[in-house]
This record gives C-alpha cells, structure tokens and sequence, in this order.
C-alpha cells in the first residue's frame, strides 16, 4: 500500500525489473477474484499522497485513492457542482478513471480536466482532457500505466442545489436498486437497450456456472 508518488514509482520499477506482474486494486467494489487469488503483486494505493483532496477555483484535484463520494463532498463543501453522481457510487478515483465508471446518466471523464499518471517504468506524466482517448466504461491509457491523481472541473452552484441533486440521486438509487451488497454493474450497456433489461427478459437472472 504506497502512500506517494515516489513509493508507487519505486514498487513498479522493482515488479518491472523482477518481471512480477503488477495489479493495481482500487476499493475492490466491482471486482470478482477467483479462489486460487492473483499472480504477482497487488497493489493499493491509499493513504498519504492518495488521499488527498485540493481545490483551486473551479477545481477539485483528488489522489487516486479518494473515494468518489468524498469528492462530491468535497465540491459541496466548496459550492461546487456537477458532481453529485459520484456520491452514491462504491469505488475510489483511480478506479473510476480505470473504467470511466458513471452513473446517473453521467461518466467520469466528462468531468476530468486532467491526468496524473506512472508510465511502466515509474516515470510521471500530466495529461489535460483533450489528449486522452476515452470511451464508455474504456480508457486504454490506464490498462497498462497507474493512475496517480486527478483534476476534476465543476461549477459553482448555490449549496441548496446541490443539495437537491444529492437528495435525488440517492432517491433514484433507492427506488430502482437493489439494497444489499453487490459487486455492481458487471455487463456494459449495449447502445440501443440497457444490460439490465436484456438479462431480465432472456430469463437470465440466477444463472449460476459451477460455483460462479
């Protein structure tokens, strides 16, 4: 667990030049691990440096361990907005930047202004919005590169509003989905019907494989 920049770049350096693989965990929330565990080093950037939440301006900068409903406090702490559908989802920054996680009709990257990230040999990089390639539930950059921090854009809002739109997304989440645990969604959404929907209608609900 590499509580700075530097720590995260000395470990990939070492599993590179031991030729460990390296797997990087979030907060773990949509992630299914098989019973004979990963091969190689896990690793789970918190604390420190990753834990950190800076705002200037209209900016809200988030380490990659922050999880994504304390920056939507964040920014309402600060009358910032358009963040609010962050705070009911499970997961830290770097994962959602991982899988350009969203929710409420929104997604991560259309909120990030830029990028902070380790390269496969421990070197950092800064990256604005417009230089990165991103698709739904897809960001190729982080598929073999770490995710260091974040800069995320709102707007100011009056705290009333805000309010507001907390209190609807948890009413949504509360009346469309399930209350116990879950690992999330699993299925990506094709373009013309909800995943959800097709797995309902097909009778696919329970469907059990071995023990999976």
């Amino acid at each position: 667990e590499p509580q700075s920049e530097n720590a995260f770049a000395a470990l990939i350096r070492f599993c590179r030049n031991e030729t460990l693989p390296l797997f990087v965990m979030g907060r773990g929330s949509n992630l299914l691990v098989r019973d004979g565990g990963i091969r190689g080093v896990v690793v789970h950037p918190c604390g420190g440096h990753f834990d950190k939440i800076e705002i200037n301006g209209c900016e809200i900068t988030a380490g990659a361990g922050v999880k994504l409903r304390e920056v939507a406090y964040a920014a309402r702490a600060a009358n910032l907005g358009g963040l609010e559908w962050m705070e009911g989802i499970p997961g830290v920054v770097g994962g959602a930047l991982r899988m350009n996680a969203g929710a409420m009709g929104a997604q991560t990257f259309e909120n990030v202004a830029r990028l902070r990230y380790l390269d496969t040999e421990g070197n950092p990089h800064v990256k604005n919005r417009d230089e990165l390639e991103v698709s739904y539930r897809r960001f190729p950059l982080l598929e073999n590169n770490f995710a260091i921090s974040a800069t995320f854009h709102a707007q100011p809002a009056e705290r009333a509003k805000i309010d507001e739109r907390l209190r609807e997304s948890q009413e949504k989440r509360r009346t469309t989905q399930p209350v116990a645990k879950s690992a999330g969604c699993i299925f990506k959404n094709p373009d013309s019907i909800p995943a959800g929907k097709l797995v309902d209608e097909l009778g696919l609900k329970n469907l059990r494989v071995g023990n999976a």
